[in-house]
């Protein structure tokens, strides 16, 4: 079962592993994104990641990450759902067996990444290949682009394909040097990167549901689409493909994404109406 949500931000103590992050950075927020799904944070000093407008040292200091819950056939509770990490964590990187929902140590370490591309990034890419430029050595391409995680690797039971591509061959191995093929990311510029639910007991407490999560952050910077719609310059988006890998089906489910600035604002009007 798979589901895909699509969600828009815009002026708005860990125990955690280290994680590899990039910032999107192509308009005026810079927004932290890193490996195993946090947002807008660093985990290991606590420092706000959300920046706007970028460079002005203006910052919200809240993190930010999926949840997801709800209730399986035999009415437990199951539940994803990562705060600050201050009791554990409850996602971790890389993708899942697709017939056990399980990972091991090597593949969280595998994809402990992630991977930022801008649109000219790919653009060169296509018009250097159509040149023979890519062929002949005289163009590299940006790295991320010739490690995009576009197959999951079978000997792992990983699924085939991990991560959207241009397969112009349409033998469904991603292939950029030998047959010109390309990432397809949205925006102007997108970072992606793959998480889970499943390798070890959740810090929340929440039972693990079973959960492939990949996720793709991006932004606007240029052209006429931002010049018509200007508020795209203060604006993030984040597009999440959540599969669900258990052998069970999920019921009740609910999926948000946790802001902790949400949620001191909701603290701060309860308290005020218990004032009033």
């Amino acid at each position: 079962m798979k589901t895909t949500l699509l969600l828009f931000a815009g002026l708005i103590t860990s125990l955690a592993h280290a994680q590899t992050f990039e910032y999107l950075d192509i308009n005026q927020v810079k927004a932290r994104v890193n490996s195993g799904g946090d947002l807008h944070w660093d985990p290991t000093t606590g420092n706000s990641g959300y920046e706007c407008p970028k460079g002005s040292g203006k910052t919200w200091g809240g993190a930010a990450n999926l949840w997801v819950g709800g209730i399986d056939v035999g009415g437990q509770l199951k539940l994803a759902g990562q705060t600050y990490r201050q009791s554990g964590v409850d996602f971790w990187s890389g993708p899942l067996d697709v017939t056990t929902a399980s990972t091991n140590s090597a593949t969280v370490n595998q994809y402990n990444r992630v991977w930022k591309l801008n649109k000219t990034d790919v653009d060169d890419f296509i018009a250097n290949y159509a040149n023979g430029n890519v062929q002949n050595g005289s163009f590299i391409p940006a790295s991320d682009l010739l490690s995009w995680p576009g197959n999951g690797d079978i000997s792992q039971n990983q699924d085939a394909i991990l991560a959207p591509f241009a397969d112009l061959n349409g033998d469904n191995i991603y292939d950029p040097i030998g047959a010109g093929e390309y990432p397809l990311i949205k925006g102007d510029q997108a970072i992606y990167t793959i998480f889970n639910d499943s390798y070890l007991p959740h810090g929340s407490g929440g039972q693990a549901i079973g959960l492939e999560i990949r996720l793709m952050a991006y932004a606007y910077g240029t052209g006429t689409l931002v010049a018509n719609n200007p508020f795209l310059n203060y604006t993030t988006f984040y597009n999440y493909s959540i599969i669900n890998r258990s052998s069970f089906s999920l019921y009740n489910a609910k999926i948000g994404v946790y802001l902790m600035i949400v949620i001191l604002a909701i603290l701060w009007m309860i308290m005020l109406e218990a004032m009033q």
